[in-house]
């Protein structure tokens, strides 16, 4: 019996986190949003996004960048032994 509760918080703790990464992609700024979910979703490069969204591929690339840190940060919650970059820095 404890293996089929163990199997079922497991199980929660995947759609938790699952509901997170959710709600932390649709917190980001729009223009962040689209160019995450046309990279990581839709399999696109930046060259077609960038066609697509109609701006430079580098443009692509800052987007994707800072969707992918505020993403961090919002879900740094869920992983509270994770160490964010700036305060690695800080302490070397």
């Amino acid at each position: 019996m404890t293996e089929v509760w163990n199997a079922l918080d497991e199980g929660l703790i995947r759609l938790e986190r699952a509901e997170a990464v959710r709600l932390a992609i649709d917190a980001l700024p729009a223009p962040q949003r689209e160019a995450l979910y046309l990279f990581e979703f839709e399999g696109m490069s930046l060259a077609e996004i960038a066609v697509i969204l109609e701006i430079e591929p580098n443009a692509v690339k800052a987007r994707l960048y800072r969707a992918r840190e505020q993403l961090k940060r919002l879900l740094a919650p869920l992983h509270p032994d994770a160490v964010p970059r700036s305060e690695e820095a800080d302490a070397r």
